[in-house]
């Protein structure tokens, strides 16, 4: 992969496009995904964005689908962050480009025995606990939880204040007593070692700034590994088994794409699949009688 300077050569403005992510509010990684992904096309095209044309893109696309044997999830996310960046850079041929059609595959996601076995597994640490319940019992996004400052938390009214969600969206998300006790008690802790910081869940290296995703994401692997779940359990897997463990207990699917703060109901239909068993009680409660 190209290095800083090697990425500057063809394109001098590139630190400009990746400041433009961070003030579009894309998260820490879609930010890294769209750098490799840039990266690897200039490296491949070797002219800057105002140079490039359809044929250097399709050339390029070419060689990840034929040559790198890139599945078509991989070629869309590709086709959308070359887009991003070629429409920064005012080139118009963006507009061509047309991603394809990504497989619909049904989410990994845990079952109530496993969520469970996390949950509880997560007491061994108040701030772990409260992590972990605010993503299973919320559905919020990781990028969401690192963002959360105290202030946003109403705890009488058991609500919290989701602020410039995806979209640059503001939504309130309800919580239920466990979460509720499990940020008082972590609120608690933190009162008694005197920390002061506005982010609910901050920085060990600086208090002034937020949790970053990685943390939290190699705290649930971490956790789901020791509790002895086989499945690769990250933040969107919780979020998944919010949203399908919501409709399996028969909320319609308008509210679940609310809470879930989805723009779009196709992309909450993804999320809220039915398994196998749900579908045998389904079928065996309205098949027809002839």
């Amino acid at each position: 992969m190209m290095d800083v300077e090697e990425i500057l050569h063809y394109e001098k403005n590139y630190n400009d496009y990746i400041e433009f992510l961070k003030i579009n509010n894309k998260s820490y990684n879609t930010l890294k995904e769209y750098n490799s992904i840039i990266s690897l096309m200039l490296n491949f095209i070797k002219k800057s964005a105002k140079d490039m044309n359809y044929d250097d893109i399709n050339r390029y696309l070419a060689y990840l689908t034929i040559d790198k044997k890139m599945a078509k999830a991989s070629i869309y996310l590709h086709v959308i962050a070359i887009q991003s960046f070629l429409k920064f850079f005012n080139n118009d041929l963006y507009k061509k480009l047309n991603a394809p059609k990504r497989s619909k595959k049904l989410p990994t996601y845990l079952n109530s025995e496993e969520a469970h076995t996390l949950i509880e597994y997560s007491r061994k640490s108040r701030k772990g606990y409260a992590m972990i319940c605010l993503l299973t019992y919320t559905g919020v996004r990781v990028s969401e939880l690192c963002k959360l400052k105290i202030e946003d938390l109403d705890l009488n009214e058991g609500v919290i204040q989701i602020r410039s969600g995806k979209g640059d969206k503001d939504r309130i998300v309800v919580i239920e007593d466990k979460t509720i006790k499990a940020l008082n008690d972590y609120l608690k802790e933190r009162m008694k070692r005197h920390i002061v910081s506005d982010y609910l869940f901050y920085s060990i290296k600086n208090k002034d700034t937020p949790i970053s995703s990685v943390t939290v994401e190699r705290y649930i692997k971490k956790a789901a590994k020791e509790s002895g779940i086989i499945k690769k359990v990250t933040p969107h897997v919780l979020r998944h088994t919010f949203a399908t463990t919501l409709l399996k207990n028969g909320a319609d699917i308008r509210f679940i794409q609310k809470i879930l703060g989805h723009s779009n109901i196709s992309t909450t239909e993804l999320y809220t699949h039915i398994d196998n068993k749900a579908l045998q009680d389904v079928y065996k409660r309205s098949k027809p009688k002839y």
